[in-house]
């Protein structure tokens, strides 16, 4: 496709060499071939031929559940660590569901940080009986929960302002994802978004919902643990017996325990620091300050090193090593975290082509 291109517009592609170096950082994959490269694949990833002829396995990607307009999830700009990679990276992401069907199939990735990485497609796929929640399912398990319907009727009631999702966020975090989505309040006067809660799960239909004013006591209720760095007592080596688990001592808030994740106060809060970032990054472009917004991604890079150091320590190790494939699209000027339940590696083709 490239070569194409280049014939069809001489000279409009230069050599990587002639990036500049003050440039080279701000670089990012573009989202309009990432977009042809998913749709692709959510087809010719099938690598058996009856599976293939018969469209037993075919993927879509997701409507988007935060607005009334039927389009798909736009591809989404985070910084995450799918399990086969050595360190987080600044990604353009997306997931894909069964085709006529709402649960989570595979969550895919490309690298747009500068580096040899730039432009890898790594796609992490679904166990068939994970049970992983896809974007619709997520949205639904938000909106039947009771006290989410109870706080966001309080924000409503009695003023004079309608409530707005912000974009539906998933991350590849430890064994499992973690779904994170904002609400806003915007005044019909002012039309400008307040941010007044955070709803986030993390695991599968069973998994605990959190509805708070921040992202930092999201996190703590549905990793089960305080991101503010509070100290964690752990369980003494052998005082457990397969039926017969330690009793902890007496905390100050009781938590929920977290699905298959060791959770560490550096882990979450290196999580909540990168979905900080995040959120700063996209408040920034919303408002076209674009100072804050390079400020903003200089700490998404510091927080996904991290967060990377805090995984590594924590010992996690990834629960499956997903395909990369490397597109023969990618641009020569151009330099170069797992799902609920057990995701298994996915065949990758070779493609020709902000809340």
């Amino acid at each position: 496709m490239l070569k194409t291109w280049m014939k069809a517009f001489p000279d409009t592609v230069k050599a990587k060499a002639e990036i500049p170096d003050t440039l080279m950082p701000h670089l990012r994959y573009p989202q309009d071939m990432f977009k042809v490269q998913r749709d692709l694949l959510a087809e010719y990833h099938m690598t058996d031929a009856g599976g293939f002829f018969n469209g037993t396995d075919i993927w879509q990607v997701p409507a988007d559940p935060t607005t009334n307009t039927n389009e798909v999830q736009p591809p989404y700009y985070l910084t995450v660590r799918m399990p086969d990679a050595k360190a987080a990276s600044f990604s353009l992401t997306t997931s894909f569901t069964p085709s006529g069907r709402d649960n989570l199939a595979a969550f895919m990735s490309v690298s747009a940080d500068p580096g040899p990485d730039y432009g890898k497609i790594r796609i992490a796929k679904m166990e068939t009986d994970s049970r992983a929640l896809g974007a619709k399912q997520v949205q639904a398990k938000f909106n039947s929960d009771p006290l989410v319907a109870n706080q966001l009727t309080l924000l409503k009631t009695g003023t004079d302002s309608d409530i707005e999702y912000g974009n539906l966020l998933t991350l590849p975090v430890g064994g499992g994802l973690l779904n994170v989505e904002p609400v806003y309040l915007i005044g019909r006067s002012a039309k400008v978004p307040v941010l007044k809660k955070v709803l986030a799960t993390y695991g599968n239909e069973n998994a605990v919902v959190a509805v708070e004013d921040n992202l930092e006591k999201a996190l703590a209720k549905v990793l089960g643990g305080a991101v503010t760095g509070a100290p964690v007592t752990p369980t003494a080596p052998g005082t457990t017996t397969p039926t017969t688990p330690t009793t902890p001592g007496t905390p100050t808030t009781p938590t929920t325990p977290t699905p298959g994740i060791p959770v560490t106060p550096e882990l979450q809060k290196a999580i909540a620091d990168v979905l900080k970032a995040q959120n700063d990054a996209d408040n920034a472009a919303k408002a076209g300050d674009w100072v804050a917004l390079g400020q903003a991604q200089k700490a998404q890079s510091e927080a996904a090193r991290a967060l990377a150091a805090a995984q590594q320590k924590a010992g996690l190790a990834p629960s499956a090593t997903p395909s990369a494939a490397t597109p023969s699209g990618t641009p020569s000027a151009a330099p170069s975290s797992a799902p609920a339940g057990t995701p298994a590696p996915a065949p990758t083709g070779t493609p020709t082509a902000s809340p």
